[in-house]
Order: C-alpha cells, then structure tokens, then sequence
C-alpha cells in the first residue's frame, strides 16, 4: 500500500470508548474557556436581578454580552469586577 490509509476492526463496544474517550478529552479542554464566561441565568444568580435587568444593562453597556450561535455569555471577569 503506497497511501497513508489504515483499516483498522473495533468491534462496537471498542468504538463506543473511542468515541466516548475523544468526547471527553475535547471537553476537558473547552472547560477553561468555559469557565471565563458565564450564563445569563448564572449573572442573575449572581446579583440577583432579572432577565429583563440583564437586557436593560446589555442596552445601556454596562454589560457586554458575547454570543456564540444563539447562546448568550458574559465575561466572569466582568461580572466579579463590578
């Protein structure tokens, strides 16, 4: 064989750690990232407010929100700052 490709035989139950091994080191990585950024539900723990409260201080700036697909985030270092 001259290319790269190897064929390897797993049966289902080998797949199934694969897999579920490949899954859980790409979360240990992304828990960093997600630890520097917190929840709308978590920032209203957090103060103690509402949801319409968030929006009201997403509007006026004195937050900012971060947006990863239709999720909202804000920042923990701002939020523990104010």
């Amino acid at each position: 064989m001259s290319t790269s490709d190897l064929v390897v035989t797993l049966t289902v139950a080998q797949l199934k750690d694969v897999i579920k091994d490949s899954i859980q080191n790409n979360t240990q990585k992304q828990d960093p990232v997600q630890s520097n950024l917190m929840t709308r539900y978590e920032v209203m723990q957090y103060f103690n407010i509402s949801a319409p409260t968030i929006q009201r201080w997403v509007k006026k700036g004195t937050l900012n929100k971060i947006k990863v697909g239709r999720k909202v985030f804000f920042r923990r270092s701002e939020i523990t700052n104010r």
